[in-house]
């Protein structure tokens, strides 16, 4: 009996996560993506925000960021209330 030689794992690529640019939001719609910023239409800045047991995941209403922010990075909260992470998670000063 011949011995077959093991079969290698398919490789899986990585998923990546939504882009800021990518994530389309409407005030108070379901979402799926916590912690992140979106944009409704009119270039509003929505977070995906959990809303307790009876609300879900909900897209809320978030002070308007600085733009792009680093996790750890220092900020001015007099100028920098919110920024958000290059990939649209949202930082707190």
């Amino acid at each position: 009996m011949t011995e077959q030689a093991p079969v290698p794992p398919p490789i899986v690529p990585p998923v990546a996560e939504p882009t800021v640019e990518e994530i389309a939001a409407a005030l108070g719609a379901t979402c799926d993506t916590p912690g992140y910023v979106g944009f409704d239409a009119s270039g509003t800045e929505l977070v995906c925000q959990y809303m307790g047991a009876n609300g879900g995941y909900r897209w809320v209403n978030i002070a308007p960021s600085s733009g792009p922010g680093q996790l750890g990075g220092q900020c001015d909260p007099a100028t920098q209330a919110t920024a958000r992470t290059p990939e649209g998670q949202a930082l707190l000063c």
